[in-house]
């Protein structure tokens, strides 16, 4: 794919991408991103989901022990979790 045909992929309102590339991969269009950029982005997106979650009520509080119960973990990372000094 050209980078022309791949330009005609991105919206005109499209952001500038500054020093980012564009990839064709499966159908879609993508942006590659530093990962540590990704990560910044990504905990953003997740504080706004809970920040989201707490203003519809939709949020609960939990013991560190109620959480390492409904997480599902494996019995050796539980055992690990409830290890640390912090988790008592």
């Amino acid at each position: 794919m050209t980078d022309d045909s791949l330009a005609r992929q991105v919206p005109e309102d499209f952001p500038g991408l500054g020093e980012h590339d564009l990839i064709h991969l499966g159908g879609q269009t993508a942006v590659v991103v530093p990962l540590v950029e990704f990560q910044r982005l990504r905990r953003a997106a997740l504080h706004a989901r809970f920040l989201r979650a707490k203003a519809a009520g939709e949020t609960e509080r939990l013991t560190v022990e109620e959480f390492i119960e409904r997480t599902g973990l494996a019995e050796n990372v539980k055992a690990e979790l409830r290890s640390i000094p912090e988790t008592r």
